[in-house]
């Protein structure tokens, strides 16, 4: 950062790459991302239907539930 401060050239120009290459690029860098969110997403939907599932068991077990198999 100094460097630049004091008068550096700081240019990064992609050397031989079109437009439809970095359009490439870009596209398959977000599909990446998006993947990956979905992934989060599938294993958190996965524990919450898991957590779910434990307390709707306790509650069903708890003394005092109408239908439970302590009555």
């Amino acid at each position: 950062m100094i460097w630049i401060w004091q008068g550096g050239d700081f240019n990064l120009r992609p050397h031989e790459i079109s437009y439809m290459d970095l359009a490439a690029v870009l596209l398959t860098a977000v599909a990446v991302i998006v993947a990956i969110f979905a992934g989060v997403l599938a294993l958190a939907a996965v524990w919450g239907f898991n957590q779910l599932k434990r307390d709707a068991i306790q509650a069903v077990n708890r003394p005092g539930f109408a239908g439970g198999s302590n009555s």
